[in-house]
């Protein structure tokens, strides 16, 4: 049995004490100050804490769980029926690519979707098709034409762009929620058509900014619901990426020609035919060290690729979490030459099987850092966004990408 006290003649000050204390507290004299009240407790947890602990922050990995036989056979029907249909299936068969790739990539156990309308593709492709012939016709008419036709394309081009991110990302959903693209047509003739016009005229050496400024253009706008993506890279990053990659191409021509000069066979031998076997050996070598300077070239333009996919989104945040990418240069070189090498052993056949080794790759090198529960902040997007609404994609796709 407990007690509850209450001073009346000080603040109020309740406590409780064990029954068997009233004898003791009579005798002190000051029972005649405090009003006593007998309550019966059964249990004395301690009070719950009004703030909840804040959510720690995890990394949630991707994962991608398709495989090069189920992509392959989905590409074999593909192709089979767009070469039927003379093309016109190709909208469906990107449509039922992509939605394979989405549904197998998976993040915090929760799969993407691409839920695109081929018949939008379909029309997308036909006012492209439409705008070429045009300006074929322009060109066989009169050079008066060509330079209408050309300033009109030209303008038409951030259009494009513009509309071609927004249709991919407002196609993509995770956890029910679509992502988002803002930029205008304005922004890409401005951030994306003229700054490639400016590295044409400097002979490429403003190409790391050119290219800077369409990544930021691309990422920037992104949004998951109305929640912005942002890129931490900078132009020193860009710089760095492809002065390494001119590097690369410099070392693997010089290799390729050393290879071919240590040979010893000159032109004249070739074409007499003169080739003694003691040389044999020595060409084995020479042309193994040319085809080692030809793989280091022909992997410049996907070290490029990657370089800047990784500086794009390594640290880039969205809300509250935080994107890792980290992707090992040296296995992506591997993965670069064995899958050279498998596509001229079997002419191209084994393309699929590639495409597959280097998506799982790059998921394998990506992870979000965040909430425990990707649903709050999921929950939290798809609130703002009814606020807003969701805006129409346009009608066109192209084959485009977000920094990858």
């Amino acid at each position: 049995m407990y007690y509850l006290l209450i001073r009346q003649d000080k603040p109020v000050f309740p406590f409780l004490i064990f029954h068997k204390h009233l004898d003791s507290i009579a005798n002190l004299g000051i029972a005649n100050h405090l009003n006593i009240y007998q309550m019966t407790v059964t249990q004395s947890p301690p009070p719950p804490s009004s703030r909840a602990a804040p959510d720690e922050s995890v990394e949630h990995s991707f994962l991608f769980t398709g495989s090069a036989r189920e992509y392959f056979s989905i590409w074999i029907v593909n192709v089979a029926l767009t070469i039927i249909t003379l093309g016109f299936y190709s909208p469906w068969a990107k449509v039922r690519r992509e939605r394979y790739l989405m549904s197998h990539t998976e993040l915090a156990g929760v799969q993407f979707e691409y839920t695109a309308d081929p018949w939008k593709i379909f029309k997308g492709r036909l006012i492209l098709f439409a705008a070429l012939i045009v300006i074929t016709k322009a060109r066989a008419i009169s050079w008066l034409w060509i330079l209408i036709a050309v300033p009109l394309f030209a303008l038409g081009w951030p259009w494009v762009i513009s509309a071609a991110l927004r249709f991919r990302a407002r196609y993509t959903s995770y956890r029910n929620l679509s992502f988002h693209f803002a930029g205008t047509a304005g922004e890409a003739f401005t951030r994306c058509v003229l700054p490639k016009v400016v590295a044409i005229m400097t002979l490429w050496l403003l190409a790391p900014w050119a290219r800077l400024s369409s990544k930021r253009y691309a990422v920037n706008n992104l949004k998951y619901g109305v929640t912005s993506f942002k890129t931490p890279i900078t132009l020193g990053q860009m710089y760095r990426v492809y002065a390494v990659a001119t590097l690369l191409f410099v070392v693997g021509a010089l290799i390729v020609i050393c290879g071919i000069a240590t040979s010893g066979i000159s032109s004249a031998m070739i074409k007499s035919g003169h080739i003694s076997l003691a040389q044999l050996p020595r060409m084995a070598i020479a042309s193994s060290v040319s085809l080692f300077g030809l793989g280091v070239i022909a992997w410049v333009p996907g070290y490029m690729r990657l370089g800047v996919a990784r500086r794009v989104w390594d640290n880039a945040t969205i809300g509250s979490c935080v994107i890792s990418c980290r992707p090992a240069m040296k296995r992506y070189f591997f993965i670069s030459l064995t899958n050279t090498l498998l596509l001229l052993a079997t002419l191209g056949f084994a393309r699929q099987w590639c495409v597959i080794r280097v998506r799982r790759f790059i998921l394998d090198s990506l992870a979000v850092v965040g909430p425990k529960n990707l649903d709050d902040f999921a929950g939290q997007a798809r609130t703002e966004i009814r606020s807003v609404g969701e805006q129409a994609a346009d009608v066109y796709d192209l084959d485009v990408d977000f920094g990858f």
